[in-house]
């Protein structure tokens, strides 16, 4: 055997010097010699280990495993059962029976398993599963979104939620002349129909001191008559269901230029009302023309 076992290499025969040397020696000391240049590894790769590499325990600086290019970075060990991954000299990852240690650093990658222990630094990516512990900085713990006023919905953020408005007692619809109620974050708590008005009818009517016309266009009159002179009654088409009308008649005068017409409302009723005209210091009189418009409570 040229190796003893501890990697000395020895030669099986040696020869005195100004002595015959056999053929049969020389070739046995060559014939171990090629035994253990084969048992050794060549540069180029072409034959594997065949029993486990016994290296250095090495260093940070000077690991044991290490690159031709690049002899600060590589493998060495620390200590029993503790591996260290150095680069550029310095400790980075350390691996032992009780897990993997990141030295100060950065991670990059995906890790999936459990990570005990304390985590300094930004984490950029997806998380999933649950962080035990307190967090400070940009690392989220477990976080609520509670719905505030007005507001429904919310909850924890372990899955996606939706913030909905909330329900008032205001009922939907339409509101006419509407009272309402709004609080501070501008939604209607309250919302009532006001009491507006709205038009009964509207028009004119011409009179030419023999007839009574009523005007083109007018709305909601069926007919207008004249009782007597300055006494007019309208007829509606359509009645609304409240008779309490009130109206804006005004007028001029077939005869008398530049005297001022008074025009009021009469005689309310059911479908019907009256309209009567006088010129002022003149008493009752009938106009060439009289406009008008009927409101009533809506």
């Amino acid at each position: 055997m040229p190796f003893n076992g501890s990697g000395t290499f020895s030669i099986i025969n040696s020869f005195t010097p100004s002595t015959q040397i056999s053929s049969s020696a020389v070739n046995a000391n060559l014939t171990d010699i090629a035994s253990g240049l084969t048992n050794t590894l060549t540069l180029d790769g072409q034959s594997a280990m065949t029993a486990p590499v016994k290296a250095a325990n090495g260093t940070a600086l000077l690991p044991s495993y290490t690159f031709g290019s690049d002899l600060n970075t590589g493998f060495y060990r620390i200590g029993a059962d503790s591996i260290g991954v150095s680069v550029n000299g310095t400790l980075l990852v350390t691996y032992s029976s009780a897990g993997i240690t990141l030295a100060s650093g950065a991670f990059i990658g995906a890790l999936t398993g459990n990570v005990t222990g304390d985590l300094t630094g930004n984490v950029t990516g997806n998380l999933t599963g649950t962080v035990t512990g307190t967090a400070s900085g940009n690392v989220l713990p477990t976080v609520t979104i509670t719905a505030g006023t007005g507001l429904s919905g919310g909850g924890d953020l372990s899955a996606n939620r939706t913030i909905n408005m909330a329900n008032t007692a205001v009922t939907p619809g339409s509101y006419t002349s509407a009272n309402i109620t709004v609080d501070q974050q501008g939604r209607l708590t309250a919302a009532a129909s006001g009491g507006g008005t709205k038009c009964v009818c509207a028009g004119y009517f011409t009179w030419n001191g023999a007839s009574v016309t009523l005007g083109t266009g007018s709305f909601n009159v069926t007919s207008i008559s004249r009782d007597s002179a300055g006494v007019f009654t309208v007829t509606i088409d359509t009645d609304a269901a409240n008779t309490n009308y009130w109206g804006f008649p005004a007028g001029d005068s077939l005869t008398f230029a530049n005297v001022p017409l008074v025009c009021c409302i009469t005689d309310r009723a059911v479908g019907t009302f009256k309209i009567r005209t006088y010129f002022h210091g003149s008493g009752v009189s009938d106009p060439a023309r009289c406009d008008f418009e009927i409101r009533t409570a809506a």
